[in-house]
């Protein structure tokens, strides 16, 4: 008879605990699912008032440093630059845009 008891005890406290246990995780359940649905329903709307305008060409030092930004027609920019373009050499081009490294500075 002691065995049953203490086997029963066991079942009890095992219930307890569980049911303590799913009953204390409820709220925090249905918490994380009416924050969900809160951001869900929320509209983001981002401003950009400044953004800055890239450079059509840029030169840079043997450190990487920017030396010059020139923004406009490139091939009008290496006209009006010559001697400086001269001097430097292509580093990388992607659409429009153009890094030039000085070589003699």
């Amino acid at each position: 008879m002691k065995t049953n008891l203490k086997e029963n005890s066991i079942s009890t406290k095992a219930i307890l605990l569980s049911t303590a246990l799913f009953l204390g995780t409820l709220p925090f359940a249905l918490a994380t699912s009416s924050e969900t649905q809160k951001l869900e329903e929320m509209n983001y709307q981002i401003e950009i008032s400044e953004l800055k305008e890239l450079p059509t060409i840029t030169l840079v030092d043997k450190n990487l440093r920017i030396v010059a930004e020139f923004y406009g027609n490139p091939s009008e920019v290496k006209h009006q630059f010559e001697k400086t373009f001269q001097q430097a050499e292509l580093l990388a081009k992607h659409n429009n845009q153009s890094i030039y490294v000085v070589v003699n500075q």
